[in-house]
């Protein structure tokens, strides 16, 4: 689903496709997305490619290949999920909006991964990070990154256990498929709080898992 979302929304440079694999670059995120059948087409594709880029690899055997053509990248092993049912039911007293650049700040100083304020400015810019506010104060947020897997969700220390994460994914899902987009997460095998909220809320968890290289 992750190279399937930025081909129908039309960021996708197809670089090679064939019955034995797909590549592209999503020209949004600035991503190399790959899935091969064989070892053998993978290497051949990676000639190509950048050194230090950012990479998304479906299938395990390419990873060593992908390490050495970016040595100083981070790895992320993720689970991908996706959600092909109804909007879900919305919580009545949670508020879900648009944030803006005066809540960078807020993002980057309670986000637990550090992404950067480039990408986070990216992100709130396309209107694509979202707060969720319960009697006028914003509890969390939730969003779209740029190759358009939900995630960023964060429910400040003070507001978690009150099923606030839940409410938020539930709205970025219901978002998602007001606009006729799939609604898709890559979930780190280390989250077993968004995996549980995940299964849930009933996304269909992939059988492989997809790593990024960063």
């Amino acid at each position: 689903m992750d190279m399937i979302v930025p081909i129908k929304r039309g960021t996708a440079r197809i670089l090679y496709a064939g019955a034995d694999g797909v590549l592209l670059q999503d020209t949004k995120s600035d991503a190399y997305m790959m899935s091969v059948t064989t070892h053998e087409l993978g290497r051949k594709l990676l000639e190509n490619l950048p050194k230090n880029g950012l990479f998304v690899c479906h299938q395990e055997f390419m990873l060593d290949d992908l390490k050495a053509l970016s040595p100083n990248a981070e790895v992320l092993e993720n689970y991908q999920v996706v959600y092909q049912g109804n909007p879900l039911p919305r919580s009545a007293n949670l508020d879900f909006k648009p944030l803006n650049m005066a809540d960078l700040a807020l993002v980057t100083t309670n986000y637990t991964m550090d992404l950067g304020e480039e990408y986070i400015s990216g992100r709130i810019a396309d209107r694509e990070l979202f707060g969720g506010y319960v009697n006028g104060e914003i509890i969390g947020f939730v969003g779209i990154h740029a190759e358009g897997s939900i995630g960023m969700l964060q429910v400040f220390d003070s507001k978690q256990g009150k099923g606030y994460g839940t409410a938020l994914y539930a709205c970025i899902i219901n978002h998602q498929l007001s606009l006729g987009v799939v609604p898709f997460g890559q979930i780190s095998v280390s989250n077993a709080q968004s995996m549980a909220i995940a299964r849930k809320l009933g996304f269909e968890i992939g059988r492989e898992k997809v790593w990024w290289l960063s």
